[in-house]
């Protein structure tokens, strides 16, 4: 056994590669755990129709969110020239907005047949956490590549680790 541990600590003091691959696995097992460990205590503090409204949200939220930066930020950490990448950031946060922006507006101006279509009349009175949720969420996926572009794997697992906080 320890001459595994010996072989895989070698392995991985000698490549940068394996150490950023083992990070974000780390922190995301982390993650994992944590949220694991919380939902008990959280299926003591919520009803089963909040865990509905937060499951019919999340499904809105992840419907909407993979259009949001119109996949600009998959090419961010691709792009060579540090100004061009900027600008794929640029664009890629602006799409967020707007995507947000028309959200709202949608979810204000025909929101009560919308979520009656969508059988979710309960998330009518916070409709606005949706825009704001593809925000969040838009933002992230963008900083996210900004941060695979620039390396930072310790920034990268730390966030990974406060999503499990905030589940």
């Amino acid at each position: 056994m320890s001459m595994i541990k010996k072989l895989i600590s070698n392995k991985i003091k000698g490549s940068s590669f394996l150490k950023s691959v083992m990070l974000v696995a780390g922190g995301t097992a982390a993650a994992q755990i944590i949220m694991f460990t919380i939902s008990p205590v959280l299926s003591r503090l919520l009803s089963p129709e909040d865990f509905g409204i937060v499951s019919v949200y999340t499904a809105i939220l992840y419907t909407i969110t993979p259009f949001c930066t119109l996949k600009f930020e998959l090419a961010i950490p691709l792009e060579e020239d540090e100004i061009g990448a900027f600008h794929l950031l640029f664009i890629s946060m602006m799409s967020v907005v707007i995507t947000a922006t028309i959200t709202f507006l949608v979810f204000f101006f025909a929101g009560n047949p919308l979520l009656l279509l969508l059988n979710a009349e309960s998330l009518r009175p916070n409709f606005w956490l949706i825009s704001i949720g593809v925000i969040t969420t838009g933002s992230y996926s963008v900083l996210f590549r900004w941060a695979q572009r620039e390396r930072n794997y310790s920034g990268i697992s730390k966030t990974k680790v406060r999503q499990g906080l905030g589940k």
